[in-house]
């Protein structure tokens, strides 16, 4: 049997260590010849392992030949084309260690060697190290760390309390400067450690945070669940989490971003940065600049990098920096994405991908993991069949695509409502950093972002963030040490009431542990995970899972990290990682508890959701009450870009709730499968909430299936592949929009549905009205409600009438903002009406929409 691996490296991802191979005439003139990037330790057990090369080794002297020779006649080390083969003889004890030479010559004849140690033995699990060294022996020498402080009262002394000294308010003093500013500097060894400032008055001691900090870490009772007013406020006395800092290993050398400016006018960007060598390594011999995985010749300064360029094509790019040391210890990587579009979140129109439920592109991948019940087994949806739906999702005006979470998730059959059922959804995480199986791996989901990128998408991941699977190392590990809370169910039978009364620590399942985020170090290492997956797949946005059962350390430090190493807003940089989060409430207060500068940037609009509902299916609130519901949320949230939504995987579909009222949302439907509804009025009613959701500002939500109106009562009813409806989801082929209406089983219910959302969707890409400028009511009626919107020389005109008479309105124009005079065309149906005289005359059709814009 033959294990292939991949390197250990301390190195850039290797989406990043893209070989440049320019094999022109007189290439060698200016080559420096091939670079090794540091890498090590690798492991060899029984099996033989291979290893690519390539992803080690920088060059641009064409192509590349490798040669390998062991110290230790235990190991056989040989290469085959550019992988590395180990193979351990059986008498080689377990446990020895060997050093293995590496030759690498390019086509230009230019050649360097690396010496990489050999272990035989099981590779230790990854549970993420924070200096990403890619080696366990590598010294953890301290830093030097300046802890700076303003004071707030008038006091005699200062003391700095924390981790470091068993909180102690007497061991670290700071030394005043004169000014009011006091501060003190400590050698601290790698890692998170947390602390505050201690104002001391006469015999009075005050406690506060540090107003500067951007991480944190709260202890249990840190607030009331009830509570909807917290917020970190680090002045004397107040009831704050404690302040954290994540100090590097002194032993690598490092960069820092000085300056980043992204022009977007000009399609370019400006980047300085400064290096530092570590405390015991050499010169720096492989300083490494890529933009989108490929070099940039005369980066390096000899002091850091200096970026300057223009002309760049108008979508995604990614700068990345690392430097390694003459003694092989590599740097931190320095990760600046950017886009040059000018596209904006509030906007846009997202389509949650259900990846197991999507799109069938490899079949190889196919199993149920055991499930008993059918649902609640893998289909067979994965990135591949993704990958084939990107034409139809880009025809349904479609910019950001958020991914069911693609971490491994545990293998067999758990309990659930409807009999057992396996981690097709991914919310059972058992590893940290690996992509599952089932949708294809790690190669299917970067080939899948990096589609999406090609088409102007933005792509999330759904980061789930409360718990783990028990088979997780974390829990494996550390199920004794702090790591998780005890096990208390949020869900007791029927009753669901510790879902509210302690939301921060009960499990949601007995197999799925609940992380302890009063516990810096789980806390540090999640947020840790989650910057990997970032930076590692290039994504643009997390939806962040369960946000109110984390505490607000969670948020709050993943927005720190964010700026630090995503968005680095503190030197320049202006891309925003979208995170938006989900709290299953009608509370806006508790909702917008967790959105703010320092938290998430948005939440799911819950209470809209609910209007809608009542709006459209039973019409238990009038159409101007759907308006103040959404000025409510205006008003509640702020400038947040939240996301209002028809459906999502935690609520029953639209027209099986229109079918079956509030049954459809009860346990009692939970394991029956929806038909699909014959009666054309639900479908009526879905085309006009679409109408509603697709003319607003914010980033409206499509659950795949959704635009088409697909049925399905409670989970796992509303989770049904999307091919049992369109066969063009099972094809295995490239689909586009026309596809997808050709493969439709009931095409009389739900490919007008399907039209109406992608004529919306693709008009809203083009049209800034449909979501910003100046809103102004145009009519108001119980059952009809018509507003204009200007934004800038963009106007829009929608009428919704969901009363079963055809209506015509006359109304001015101007007293909105609209032109006076010209043609209108409805986006709908291509009709057009004429303005004059300040005047128009608009017939709708009874429960029907008219989207007008002009012509």
């Amino acid at each position: 049997m033959t294990r292939t691996a991949s390197l250990p490296s301390a190195s850039l991802p290797s989406a990043s260590l893209a070989l440049l191979a320019f094999l022109a005439a007189g290439c060698c003139r200016w080559n420096d010849g091939p670079l090794w990037v540091a890498f090590g330790p690798l492991y060899v057990e029984e099996e033989e392992s291979r290893y690519d090369l390539t992803e080690q080794v920088v060059d641009d002297g064409g192509a590349l030949t490798f040669t390998a020779e062991s110290a230790d006649a235990g190991l056989i080390a040989w290469t085959v084309g550019d992988e590395l083969r180990l193979q351990a003889d059986p008498s080689w004890p377990d446990g020895a260690e060997t050093d293995v030479a590496l030759s690498v010559e390019d086509a230009c004849g230019e050649s360097s060697t690396w010496t990489v140690r050999v272990i035989h033995g099981e590779a230790p699990d990854d549970t993420g190290d924070p200096d990403d060294t890619g080696d366990p022996d590598i010294p953890q020498d301290p830093c030097l760390v300046t802890f700076t402080y303003r004071q707030q009262g008038s006091p005699d002394a200062v003391y700095l309390a924390g981790s470091f000294n068993q909180w102690s308010t007497s061991e670290t003093p700071l030394e005043p400067a004169g000014d009011g500013t006091w501060s003190v500097s400590l050698e601290l060894g790698p890692g998170a450690w947390t602390y505050k400032f201690v104002e001391v008055t006469g015999g009075t001691q005050a406690w506060t945070c540090d107003p500067s900090a951007d991480l944190m870490q709260c202890d249990e009772g840190y607030k009331e669940p009830s509570d909807t007013s917290w917020s970190q406020q680090c002045t004397l006395g107040a009831a704050s989490c404690n302040s954290m800092i994540r100090v590097a290993n002194c032993t690598l050398p490092s960069l820092t971003l000085d300056s980043l400016h992204i022009d977007r006018s000009g399609r370019g960007v400006a980047v300085e940065i400064s290096a530092l060598l570590g405390s015991e390594g050499g010169a720096i011999t492989a300083p490494i600049a890529t933009l989108d995985d490929a070099a940039l010749d005369g980066a390096w300064t000899g002091e850091g990098f200096s970026v300057e360029l223009t002309g760049l094509t108008p979508t995604r790019h990614t700068l990345r920096f690392q430097i390694t040391d003459e003694d092989g210890y590599s740097s931190r990587e320095i990760y600046v994405p950017f886009w040059l579009d000018e596209r904006d979140w509030n906007g846009g129109l997202m389509y949650y991908a259900f990846t197991d439920r999507v799109a069938n592109g490899d079949t190889t991948l196919d199993g149920t993991e055991g499930a008993s019940y059918d649902l609640g087994g893998y289909q067979g949806g994965d990135f591949a069949g993704l990958v084939d739906m990107l034409p139809y999702l880009d025809d349904l005006g479609v910019t950001v695509i958020w991914l069911a979470n693609p971490q491994d998730n545990a293998e067999g059959a758990w309990d659930g409502d409807c009999g057992t059922y396996s981690g097709y959804h991914g919310y059972w995480p058992d590893a940290a950093r690996e992509v599952e199986e089932h949708f294809g791996g790690e190669d299917a989901l970067r080939a899948l972002v990096q589609e999406a990128h090609a088409r102007d998408m933005r792509v999330l991941m759904d980061w789930v963030v409360n718990h783990v699977h028990e088979d997780h190392p974390y829990y494996v590990n550390h199920a004794d040490d702090g790591w998780f809370n005890d096990q208390v169910l949020c869900k007791i039978g029927d009753d669901y009431s510790n879902f509210d009364r302690i939301p921060e620590t009960c499990w949601f399942a007995e197999y799925l542990p609940d992380i302890r985020y009063y516990n810096v170090e789980p806390l540090d290492q999640m947020v840790e995970d989650a910057i990997w997956w970032i930076e590692t797949f290039e994504l643009d946005g997390f939806r962040v899972d369960g946000a109110k059962h984390v505490p607000m350390s969670v948020p709050f430090n993943l927005a720190g990290r964010l700026d630090q190493e995503v968005e680095h807003g503190s030197v320049g940089g202006d891309e925003d990682f979208y995170t938006v989060g989900e709290t299953f409430t009608t509370n806006y207060d508790l909702i917008n508890q967790y959105v703010g500068p320092s938290l998430l940037d948005a939440q799911f609009d819950f209470p809209l959701y609910y209007s809608v509902r009542s709006a459209f299916i039973d019409q238990s609130c009038s159409m101007p009450d759907l308006f103040a519901s959404r000025a409510a949320s205006d008003a509640a949230y702020g400038g947040a870009v939240m996301s209002q939504f028809l459906g999502n995987h935690d609520v029953s579909r639209f027209v099986s709730y229109a079918e079956a009222g509030g049954w459809a949302d009860s346990d009692d439907s939970a394991c029956v499968v929806a038909d699909v509804p014959t009666d054309a009025s639900y479908y009526a009613k879905l085309r006009l909430a679409w109408a509603f959701l697709l003319t607003e500002p914010g980033l409206p939500l499509i659950y795949y299936g959704d635009e088409m109106g697909i049925p399905g009562y409670k989970d796992p009813g509303n989770r049904a592949p999307l091919g049992w409806y369109t066969s063009a989801a099972n094809s295995a082929q490239e689909a586009d929009l026309d596809a997808m209406v050709a493969g439709l089983y009931h095409p009389g219910q739900h490919e007008d549905v399907l039209w109406q959302v992608a004529l919306l969707g693709t008009a809203r890409r083009e049209h800034p009205a449909f979501w910003s400028g100046s809103t102004t009511q145009w009519w108001e009626e119980s059952d009809l409600y018509a507003f204009a919107r200007t934004s800038g020389d963009d106007e829009v005109l929608v009428i919704l009438n969901r009363s079963w008479t055809e209506r015509t309105l006359a109304n001015g124009l101007s007293f909105a903002g609209l032109p006076t005079s010209g043609t209108w065309e409805d986006v709908l149906t291509g009709d057009t009406f004429t303005a004059s005289g300040d005047s128009i005359s608009v017939t709708v059709g009874a429960m029907d929409a008219r989207v007008l814009v002009m012509r």
